[in-house]
């Protein structure tokens, strides 16, 4: 279920903020693309995919249980706080 709403986060993000347009006078559409948040969000992706499968990558083995299940919590916390900032948006 976590993982079904983290790719909706995330398609939703990747839909209304990373890109920008603009209507112009002329009718034309300049359209600016977020290069720096595009990569934050891929990255937070990343991180979200090793969380929810469950399981510590390589990267993350030497952790004992207690410091998996702490570095999980803290990652959705994280990932949460930093998406109400994106979509300016308090938490609940």
């Amino acid at each position: 279920m976590k993982q079904a709403y983290l790719i909706l986060i995330f398609v939703s993000i990747l839909s209304s903020n990373v890109v920008h347009s603009q209507v112009k006078d002329d009718g034309t559409i300049k359209v600016k693309f977020d290069k720096e948040l595009a990569a934050e969000l891929s990255k937070m992706a990343k991180v979200d995919q090793i969380v929810v499968n469950g399981h510590p990558t390589e990267e993350y083995k030497n952790l004992s249980q207690d410091e998996w299940i702490s570095f999980k919590d803290s990652v959705y916390k994280a990932h949460r706080n930093r998406l109400d900032e994106i979509f300016n948006v308090s938490s609940i």
